[in-house]
C-alpha cells in the first residue's frame, strides 16, 4: 500500500496525518502553529524590529509599483514556505507517496505555490476546505466521506 499523507491547513495550523488503512484511518505524523496567522496587523508590529520595518513604505506598494505585503500575509507566506521545505524533505526521505491538500482557499494557494515540483507530482487531490482545527475523528471523518 502506498503511503498517503493527508494535510489539513490553514494559515495558523497545519496537521499532517498518515493513512493507515483502505478505511482512511489516520495518524497525526506532524502539527505546525503559527499563532501570527490569525493576529492582527498591529500585534504584529509590535516589539519586533523586523516586523516594524515590514510595515514601511510607500502608502498603497512599492516604489515599483508591487502592492505591498502586509505583516500577516508576510508572516503566512513565510509559514507556506515552511511547510514547503517540510514536505519536500519528507518527500525526499520517501515518507509519502501521495499528498491529499485539505486547505483553506487562501492558504491552498500559497501552499501551492511553495511546494517543489517534485512534491507537486505527487499531491493526489486538493480541498479547499478549512478542517485544520476539527478533532482527528472529525477530520478522518471529512476524508472517509470525501474519498467514497
Amino acid at each position: 500500500m502506498q503511503t498517503t499523507w493527508i494535510l489539513a491547513a490553514d494559515s495558523s495550523r497545519v496537521r499532517i496525518f498518515q493513512e493507515l488503512d483502505a478505511e482512511h484511518h489516520l495518524q497525526e505524523v506532524q502539527d505546525f502553529a503559527n499563532p501570527a496567522g490569525h493576529a492582527k496587523g498591529e500585534e504584529l508590529l509590535t516589539g519586533n524590529p523586523e516586523r516594524r520595518n515590514m510595515s514601511k513604505g510607500t502608502l498603497g506598494g512599492t516604489h515599483d509599483g508591487q502592492a505591498e505585503t502586509s505583516p500577516i500575509e508576510h508572516e503566512n507566506i513565510q509559514f507556506s514556505k515552511e511547510i514547503g521545505d517540510y514536505l519536500e524533505q519528507a518527500r525526499s526521505e520517501q515518507r509519502f507517496d501521495r499528498l491529499c491538500v485539505i486547505a483553506a482557499p487562501h492558504f491552498l494557494g500559497l501552499l501551492r505555490q511553495n511546494l517543489s515540483k517534485e512534491a507537486q507530482k505527487l499531491v493526489q487531490a486538493e480541498i479547499d476546505k478549512d478542517i485544520a482545527w476539527f478533532d482527528k475523528t472529525d477530520i478522518e471523518k471529512f476524508v472517509q466521506n470525501w474519498q467514497h
